[in-house]
């Protein structure tokens, strides 16, 4: 059987790369991470549980900082458009 951690530690990584690619909206992604968090709670030990909110934390960085990216993509957009009518 494989470790819950080392379970969600890799599903979240592959959603976190799905809403990089536009496979999957935010919300999903939020979804996704929330379904995946409620299974690794259940079959981690209390000595794991920093391990499972460190992995956590990496998560939100992936998709925080996807979200900043896509953000800077709008504001050069709109401000090419404006010059560039």
């Amino acid at each position: 059987m494989l470790d819950p951690l080392e379970t969600y530690k890799r599903n979240g990584r592959e959603i976190a790369d799905q809403f990089k690619r536009y496979v999957i909206t935010f919300p999903q992604c939020v979804t996704r991470l929330a379904d995946e968090l409620t299974t690794a709670k259940k079959g981690i030990g209390p000595g794991q549980m920093t391990d499972l909110a460190d992995a956590m934390l990496v998560n939100s960085a992936r998709i925080m900082g996807e979200m900043e990216r896509r953000g800077n993509k709008r504001r050069t957009d709109a401000r090419y458009k404006a010059k560039n009518p």
